[in-house]
């Protein structure tokens, strides 16, 4: 079964990696809290379209600041893959099972390629 993240915290003391529990990594404590401030800012830009939007703004700024919601959307996507790859798919190719390993980058590449 492939390895998925999930979010929990609190996380281990140091919070410096993440954490296997069963088929489940959890994101380190520093990357669950980075990813919280990105979303918060995803967030923020989305209501701020809304609010344009409801005010007739022109359509070039309401695309733009689309184009920055998914900018930070991207970002936050690839806060998580870094952890994945660094902790998941390091771990299936030190463990020497390449169909592990390969299985394991199959699981990620379907969100990252589209």
């Amino acid at each position: 079964m492939a390895n998925t993240y999930q979010l929990v915290d609190p996380s281990p003391p140091g919070g410096g990696i993440a954490r296997r529990e069963g088929d489940h990594v959890s994101l380190s404590k520093d990357t669950t809290a980075d990813l919280s401030r990105r979303l918060e800012t995803v967030e923020g830009h989305l209501r701020a379209v809304r609010r344009m939007a409801g005010q007739g703004q022109e359509c070039a700024q309401l695309l733009l600041q689309l184009s920055a919601v998914r900018s930070a959307i991207d970002k936050a996507a690839n806060l998580v893959l870094r952890e994945h790859l660094d902790q998941c798919l390091r771990r299936a190719i030190e463990s020497g099972d390449r169909s592990a390993a390969l299985s394991e980058l199959e699981s990620i590449l379907k969100y990252v390629v589209s």
